[in-house]
């Protein structure tokens, strides 16, 4: 009887062995898989974090290089390599040129030499003398025949000019203003003109804009027989006038 028992206290024995190594093998099993598990969910939220970043940059394209403000084609202000050169100043014109006068109702073609003036150049016949410094065209018989050139301020004042130009001309006679009709043809369009004339002495004043510069020619003509060939001469020279730059 007490065999008995012993034997069945071995078997209970072995019994609650296998039990407890059951049981220990199930705890290692789901400590390993909380592990597994856990070590998954770290690699899954750094996959995600990552994925997360890659996201923008699998959607938007590489910005291209933006191009330097300062390169252009050769025509900005930036990169000056193929800039255009700025326009040469006027004063390279023909030393002499011909022109065709109309004199005593016959034409005639003249040649006349180049002359630098204040700020300007023009051509001048040889019965002519030009006075640089005095702005100042004469005939060279008798200096009594002759133009004074003024070149404008841009800051003239038409009326001041008017009333001016009225005083001087008083001096020969009354002054009138003269329409387009009455203005010398040799020298082309003017933007106003006035005269004054007695038995002696003829005055006009023109004003004339060449290349936006206004110009003032103050004329003195005594009466005589050159009147006509210095109207025509001197009218001719005033509309070869064109601006120089230093």
């Amino acid at each position: 009887m007490n065999r008995q028992k012993r034997v069945w206290l071995l078997a209970a024995a072995m019994v609650i062995v296998v039990l407890l190594a059951a049981c220990s093998g199930n705890d290692n099993s789901s400590g390993g898989n909380e592990t597994s598990g856990t070590g998954n969910t770290e690699t899954n939220a750094s996959g995600g974090g990552d994925n997360a970043g890659n996201t923008g940059n699998t959607d938007e394209e590489p910005a291209e290089d933006e191009p330097d403000a300062t390169e252009t084609d050769g025509n900005g202000d930036g990169d000056t390599t193929g800039k255009l050169e700025p326009d040469h100043p006027v004063g390279e014109r023909p030393a002499s040129e011909s022109f065709e006068l109309e004199l005593e109702g016959m034409k005639e073609e003249k040649s006349a030499e180049l002359a630098q003036g204040d700020g300007y150049s023009l051509y001048v016949f040889d019965i002519f003398a030009f006075d640089a410094e005095a702005n100042k065209l004469m005939m060279d018989f008798n200096n009594d025949y002759h133009v004074e050139i003024v070149r404008m301020p841009a800051d003239y004042n038409t009326d001041q000019l008017k009333q001016d130009a009225q005083q001087w001309l008083s001096e020969a006679g009354d002054p009138s203003e003269l329409d387009a009709a009455d203005v010398h043809p040799a020298i082309g369009d003017v933007q106003w003109a006035m005269r004054a004339s007695s038995g002696e002495l003829s005055r006009e004043v023109l004003f004339k804009e060449i290349g936006g510069i206004g110009y003032q020619f103050n004329v003195n003509i005594p009466v005589g027989e050159a009147n006509d060939g210095f109207a025509t001469h001197a009218y001719t020279m005033l509309n070869t006038i064109e601006n120089e730059t230093n």
